[in-house]
C-alpha cells in the first residue's frame, strides 16, 4: 500500500516528528536501516524515477501512490494548454497576415 507508506513516510519526516532527537535515539537500528531505504524511494528528483520503478516492479494486487498520477495529469493538462495557445497564436498571426495581405491588395 504506498498510498499509506507515503503518508506515514510524511508524517515522520514533518519537521515536528523528525526534529526529536532524543526520540530517534531510542529507535533500533533496523528500523532507522529500514527507513533509510523508505526514504530513498521518495526522492522526488527524475519526476519520482525510484517510486515509479517500484511501481512496476510489484505484482498487483498493490495501491499506488496516486500522488504520481495526479502530478502526470497536471502536467498532461498544462502541456496541452501550452499547445493550444501556440496553436491560437499560429491562427492569430495567420490571419492578421491574410488580413495584411488582402489590404494591401485592395489598396493597388
Amino acid at each position: 500500500n504506498f498510498q499509506s507508506l507515503c503518508a506515514v513516510y510524511g508524517a515522520i519526516t514533518s519537521s515536528s516528528i523528525y526534529s526529536l532527537e532524543s526520540a530517534w535515539l531510542h529507535v533500533p537500528d533496523k528500523h532507522k536501516h529500514r527507513f533509510e531505504e523508505i526514504k530513498h524511494y521518495f526522492v522526488t528528483a527524475n519526476n519520482m524515477a525510484n517510486l515509479r520503478t517500484l511501481h512496476k516492479d510489484r505484482n498487483p494486487p498493490m495501491i499506488p501512490y496516486t500522488g504520481i498520477y495526479l502530478q502526470d495529469l497536471i502536467q498532461t493538462e498544462e502541456r496541452f494548454k501550452e499547445k493550444m495557445l501556440r496553436e491560437q497564436m499560429k491562427a492569430t498571426n495567420a490571419s492578421s497576415q491574410q488580413s495584411q495581405h488582402n489590404n494591401n491588395n485592395n489598396s493597388n
